[in-house]
């Protein structure tokens, strides 16, 4: 019940954020994606050993057992994914880091507060407005696909010559809270599987901000490998 309420609010404060409109040119829309996504990427490989290096880049690699479409591959259709979903309606004041970390939540007063909003959302000037849809791939990235469990070491992980394996280890509550958070993206218009392109974008991007820990980078990597060939 406290999960549910927690959603609900998280959710009130996303349409009131989108009763205030702004734009977004779809070249801006597409430069904050996809130009940061291999600014980022590319950050990343330079930290790599050659043999990693050559087997993220390949077009196809196994993770999980599943041949899939490898990072080379996939960055040459995810711009027309972007294009796609650009939607000048989504554009509204946004908080830019909307995921568990930033957020507090008193269940005894319903009271809910949001910390450290990010800066901008077109890198040329600081600006508090965005693309609502980057929110909600922020919530989800922590309800549903395992951002926190990746901070707090809740996964495992093995390689086995060519082919990658990883999985999480799941809390109990994890199937509650990952539903709140797709009925409430749904509720709000939103297609899962659009969402779920935007996390797997964010997984990729992250990879060389948490440089402290070399096999979570590895996993995030992989895991957003994973999420977007569901969806490209």
């Amino acid at each position: 019940g406290e999960w549910k309420k927690c959603f609900e609010l998280l959710t009130n404060i996303l349409k009131k954020f989108k009763k205030h409109k702004y734009f977004f040119s779809k070249e801006a829309y597409v430069n904050f994606y996809y130009y940061r996504l291999i600014e980022r990427v590319n950050k990343y490989f330079n930290t790599l050993d050659q043999e990693y290096k050559n087997l993220f880049l390949n077009n196809t690699i196994t993770i999980n057992n599943k041949k899939l479409n490898g990072y080379s591959d996939l960055i040459k259709k995810i711009p027309k994914r972007i294009e796609k979903i650009y939607n000048q309606k989504d554009f509204c004041i946004m908080h830019g880091d909307f995921c568990f970390n930033n957020i507090l939540y008193e269940p005894y007063t319903s009271t809910l507060k949001l910390i450290d909003p990010r800066g901008s959302f077109n890198t040329s000037k600081s600006s508090i407005y965005g693309d609502q849809k980057y929110d909600f791939a922020k919530l989800s990235h922590s309800a549903v696909h395992y951002y926190d469990y990746l901070i707090a070491g809740k996964y495992n992980f093995f390689k086995d010559k060519n082919s990658f394996n990883y999985n999480f280890l799941e809390k109990a509550n994890y199937k509650l809270i990952s539903e709140e958070c797709n009925n409430q993206i749904r509720a709000n218009g939103h297609k899962i599987k659009d969402i779920d392109f935007l996390v797997g974008i964010l997984f990729l991007s992250m990879t060389p901000l948490h440089n402290e820990d070399k096999l979570r980078q590895k996993v995030m990597f992989l895991h957003g490998i994973s999420i977007l060939n569901k969806c490209v």
